[in-house]
Order: structure tokens, then C-alpha cells, then sequence
């Protein structure tokens, strides 16, 4: 919700206005994040010797980070994600120790902008409650309810508002992409942590939690420091590792995601960079000497160099798979959500007409009329019987609705019995079985997308068109199957 208010005043006062005011605002997000990690990394390092080089280390890895820039920049939430946990956790500690509770709101705001926040919420409510209760806390009584009620508050009201709109706490986008807990998924969201960025990235958070549980180790054992010291001296560092867990765990169990370069981790990155900075100059604080000879400090500075150029180069190539990725999904929607829109838009002249289809994309923004998304995101019913659920959906439930045209899918360019067997396209069989469909509705065209699915637009017929439709014949539109040079590949 809350990047769609963000967009609001784009909208209103530009053509397109969304499109220009994600990227705008996700260039702001990757900026400022960058400035707030690097004011993260310099309070937890506070009294540390590693001083600027740590500084200077998070900007270069930050601006690397080819997942968290490119989907910060892509058109979605992700930067102004990042941006937000990085400042909540900043604000967190500088309320922890001044005893003011600003960052009860930032943490939030998390609950409005992703699906997952109420995780995010949940972790820092827990560090709160336990920073409260630790003998000999600092905090002031006082202020620390004050922080609890603040957040109760704010997500009480957002809920209650959710509740009155729905009719039931969480959203349709939530029945309609989490159906239980199963093996599947659960090796679908493993699998995907092993692709590419997601595997390099998982690595990186690996040895981060690994150097963190060595240095409570060495403060432990070497240093006689108490676990409860050590948890109230090192809440930060504990603070953002539990969000990074959490996070990593929701990523197995919602079974990862179908778009390349990290995009379900991507918000998460300078998080971890924040992390991994901090933890390997704590670390390297206690193991190295005050004095250090040059040779050693020409090592240490020559390894860095070393390790971020390898940094940069994998995350150079996982940027260059990703633009090749999206330049082909951009031809695709081209040829086949914008040219479907187009199609339906000149066979309609007025904004009430209703066109159903599972494949949303662009034709939600682009078509004049309404969209019934029978994948089940924008409908309660559909959300808790539909396709998102892995099972056909009953085209009953569509029909009633009576839509002016529906979007049908074929695995080759004419659609036919046998014609829709993988992917998107065997949804469409149950329509296509359907003697309501085949009595209603007549066949006015279809557009390639990728090289294994065709979206095929039906109408329905003259005789039980609305008064607002242009009346014309319903030819059907007869394709012949593009030549293979034609045919845009596939992304992995």
C-alpha cells in the first residue's frame, strides 16, 4: 500500500506516471540507502579501529550489489524496502540509547510496503521486549512502553482498516500465493537459494552468522564477558542477523520465485552487507594486534582489493544474465500483454467493459476497462479456489461474472483439444471443456508470447454483447506459426 501512495501524486500529474515515478523513486531509495548503511555501519563500529576503510568497503559492495540495484530500479518496492530496514534498525539503536521512539513508526511502515513486513515487525518487537526485560537494562521504563504502544497502535489501525476493506485480516494476494505448508514448496524455496546470485548471496549470509558466533565465542571465553552483556553491547549486530534469518526462511517457505537475479532477496542485500562489514572488522579488532607490522597491513589491504574484485565481477555477470533476462520478458509482454490490450481496447468504446484473463502484467494499467484476474489476486472467491493454488479453476466461478471477453492460453499458435498441456496453458482446458464458454463466446484473435504459449482472446458473441461494445462481425483471426527466428527465447 504504501508504494502505491507513493506513486499517487506521479500518476496524477504525468502520463504514465507510475512507470517515471518508480524509477525515480528507486534511484532515490538506492542513494539514500547507500548514505544511511553507511551511517549504520559507522555507529556499529563506533568503537572500533576500523574507522573509514569500513565505511568506504559497505559503499563499494553496495554499489555492486547487482540484485539490490537492479530491482531497486526495476518499477517495484524493493529499494524503498532496503531503505527502510536499514534506517529502522539505525533508529532502533539510536532509541535504544536516547530513549525516544521514532523508530516505533519506521518499523511500521514495514507492514505497508511488503507482504512479509508483519516478520519484520515481529523481530523487532521481540528484540524490544527482550532489550526490556535483560537485568540491568538502560532504558526508561516509560519510554519503553511508549515504543510498544506507538507500533500497537499504528498496526492496530492499519489492520482494523485492512479488515473493514477485505472483510478478513490478510489481503487476497495472500490466499491467493500461500496455500498451507508442503515438501514441494518447501524444496522449491531450497532450490531456488542455490541459483546464481541467490547461492552467492546464502553464502555470504553463512559466513556472516558464522563470524558472529565466533566473536560472541571470543568475548565469551577469551574476554569474560557475560551473554547478557554480550546480547545488550551487541543488540545491533544480533538485530539485523535475525531479520536476515527470518527473512531467508519466508524466501524457503513461500518456495522462492520465478524472476532471475535474487529479486526476493534483493531488498535485503545492504542488510547483509551492513552485517558482514561490521562482523569481519569487530572480528579482525580482536585478532589482530594494535601495532600491526606493514607487511601484514599491505596483506590485509591486498586481499581486500582482491576479494572486492571478485565481487564485482560475479556480480557484473549476474547483472548482464539479469538485462538479457528482461530485455526477452520486455519482448514478450510487448508482443503479448500490450498487443492483447491493444486488440481488446479497439473492440470496446466504453471504460465498464470486462475482460478476464490469469496472465495480468501490463493489461492491468494499459486496459480501459475493468480486469477479472482469474488467477485470483483482485477476487476473494477466485483467490481462495483459483489457479494460484496449483489446481484448474472451476470456469463456472468466471462465467457468472459474465466478462465481455476472456484470454484463453495455448501451447501452440491454435488452440485446440490437445493444445494446452504445460505451463499457463493447462489452466485453460477447464474453460475450453466448458459448454457455457464454447455457447458464449467466439474466437477474435491471438499474439505469441515467448516461444511455447499463445494468448488467445475470446468475445463474447454479438447476440449477448452490452450496448457500450462496437458491433462487428467476430472473425476468427487464423496465425501461422512464426518462424523459429522470430520467436524470442525463453528466459531461464
Amino acid at each position: 500500500m504504501l508504494w502505491a501512495l507513493l506513486l499517487t501524486p506521479f500518476e496524477v500529474f504525468l502520463h504514465r506516471g507510475a512507470v517515471t515515478g518508480s524509477k525515480i523513486l528507486g534511484v532515490i531509495s538506492v542513494l539514500a540507502t547507500l548514505v544511511s548503511g553507511s551511517l549504520l555501519v559507522r555507529h556499529l563500529l563506533r568503537f572500533s579501529r576500523s574507522g573509514q576503510p569500513a565505511y568506504v568497503l559497505f559503499s563499494f559492495l553496495v554499489a555492486g550489489a547487482s540484485p539490490f540495484v537492479v530491482w531497486a530500479t526495476y518499477g517495484m518496492e524493493n529499494g524503498l524496502v532496503a531503505l527502510l530496514m536499514v534506517l529502522c534498525v539505525l533508529l532502533f539503536l539510536i532509541d535504544m540509547q536516547q530513549g525516544s521512539v521514532g523508530s516505533a513508526l519506521l518499523v511500521f511502515l514495514l507492514e505497508t510496503v511488503r507482504p512479509e513486513g508483519f516478520l519484520y515487525v515481529g523481530v523487532f518487537i521481540v528484540m524490544w521486549v527482550l532489550l526490556g526485560i535483560l537485568p540491568d537494562h538502560r532504558m526508561n521504563r516509560k519510554t519503553w512502553f511508549k515504543w510498544l504502544i506507538v507500533l500497537t497502535i499504528c498496526m492496530a489501525l492499519y489492520e482494523i482498516a485492512g479488515f473493514a476493506y477485505y472483510g478478513h485480516l490478510l489481503p487476497n494476494t495472500v490466499y491467493a500465493k500461500v496455500d498451507g505448508l508442503s515438501a514441494a514448496r518447501l524444496w522449491r524455496g531450497i532450490q531456488y537459494l542455490k541459483e546464481g546470485p541467490c547461492r552467492f548471496y546464502s553464502i555470504l549470509l553463512l559466513v556472516a552468522l558464522q563470524l558472529v558466533a565466533f566473536r560472541i565465542w571470543l568475548l565469551l571465553s577469551c574476554h569474560g564477558k557475560s551473554l547478557v552483556t554480550i546480547l545488550r553491547e551487541e543488540v545491533g549486530v544480533l538485530l539485523i542477523s535475525a531479520l536476515l534469518v527470518v527473512h531467508w526462511v519466508f524466501v524457503i517457505f513461500v518456495g522462492g520465485d520465478w524472476m532471475t537475479n535474487a529479486r526476493f532477496l534483493s531488498h535485503t542485500i545492504p542488510l547483509l552487507l551492513v552485517l558482514f562489514v561490521v562482523v569481519a572488522c569487530q572480528v579482525a579488532d580482536l585478532l589482530l594486534p594494535t601495532a600491526r607490522p606493514r607487511k601484514l597491513t599491505a596483506v590485509i589491504c591486498l586481499s581486500i582489493l582482491n576479494l572486492l574484485a571478485a565481487y564485482w565481477v560475479m556480480n557484473f555477470r549476474f547483472g548482464r544474465s539479469s538485462y538479457a533476462w528482461q530485455e526477452n520478458l520486455q519482448t514478450a509482454e510487448e508482443r503479448a500483454l500490450t498487443g492483447m490490450v491493444q486488440l481488446v481496447n479497439e473492440r470496446c468504446e466504453n471504460d465498464d467493459a470486462v475482460l478476464a484473463c490469469s496472465d495480468i502484467g501490463r493489461a492491468g494499467y494499459m486496459f480501459r476497462g475493468r480486469v477479472l484476474d482469474w488467477w485470483g489476486l483482485a477476487d476473494e472467491e477466485i483467490a481462495r479456489l483459483g489457479q494460484a493454488y496449483g489446481r484448474p479453476l472451476d470456469p463456472a466461478v468466471v462465467l457468472r461474472r459474465r466478462p465481455d471477453f476472456i484470454v484463453l492460453y495455448s501451447n501452440e499458435p491454435v488452440l485446440t483439444q490437445d493444445s494446452m498441456r504445460s505451463g499457463m496453458a493447462r489452466y485453460s482446458e477447464a474453460f475450453y471443456q466448458s459448454p457455457g464458454f464454447l455457447s458464449d463466446y467466439d474466437q477474435v484473435g491471438s499474439l505469441l508470447f515467448w516461444h511455447d504459449r499463445w494468448h488467445v482472446l475470446f468475445q463474447r458473441k454479438p447476440d449477448n454483447v452490452s450496448p457500450y461494445f462496437v458491433s462487428r462481425p467476430n472473425k476468427p483471426n487464423k496465425l501461422s506459426k512464426p518462424k523459429k527466428a522470430d520467436q524470442p527465447n525463453q528466459p531461464d
